[in-house]
C-alpha cells in the first residue's frame, strides 16, 4: 500500500515536470518557440538570457513545485 502511494506520486510528479519545463523563462517569463533555436540550447529572445535548455526546464519545474507546496488547499 505505502508503495502505490510513492508509484502514484512519482507519477504525478513526473506528468506535472513535463507540463512545467513549458513555462517560459524564468528571468522575464517570455514564452516564444524562438527562444529554443536547437534541442538544447535556450536562447531568449526578449531579455537575451542563455542557457542549456535542461537548466531553463528546471528552474521551471523547481518553481511550479514550490509554489503548488505554498498555495493554500481549495
Amino acid at each position: 500500500m505505502v508503495l502505490d502511494v510513492l508509484v502514484d506520486d512519482a507519477q504525478r510528479c513526473a506528468t506535472a515536470g513535463a507540463r512545467e519545463k513549458k513555462g517560459g523563462e524564468p528571468a522575464c517569463g517570455l514564452t516564444a518557440k524562438e527562444n529554443r533555436p536547437t534541442q538544447e540550447k535556450f536562447h531568449c529572445v526578449g531579455c537575451g538570457h542563455l542557457a542549456h535548455a535542461d537548466t531553463v526546464g528546471a528552474i521551471n519545474v523547481l518553481r511550479a513545485g514550490l509554489a503548488r507546496r505554498e498555495a493554500k488547499p481549495a
